[in-house]
């Protein structure tokens, strides 16, 4: 095999047209099911009932936001820190605690 692992990945998939949700996941189940290397399949939306069917015959992992509040609060305080730090964020700001505390 070319490559020892394929991962695709797909991000806010309900973000999509509805009638292209099923057309994107149906054209990957044959690279996933047919790869002569290993292929991973990581997608991302919120619950939808369409999804969950074309997927029942896919392992699905579920990630809550809830579950991971504590991570996901201390990840956007870490990035916002840096994004500030670093200039990219804020630069300008003369309120930047303030600014700080409404992302966070």
């Amino acid at each position: 095999a070319l490559y020892p692992v394929t991962i695709i990945i797909i991000d806010a998939l309900d973000e999509c047209p509805r009638e292209g949700r099923a057309t994107l996941i149906e054209s990957v189940k044959p690279v996933v099911r047919n790869s002569s290397s290993l292929a991973k399949f990581f997608m991302s939306s919120r619950e939808d009932a369409i999804l969950s069917s074309i997927l029942e015959n896919f392992e699905v992992s579920k990630i809550s936001s809830r579950k991971n509040q504590v991570d996901i609060e201390a990840f956007v305080e870490a990035e916002t820190g840096r994004l500030v730090q670093s200039g990219s964020l804020l630069r300008l700001s003369q309120k930047k605690p303030q600014m700080m505390e409404k992302i966070i």
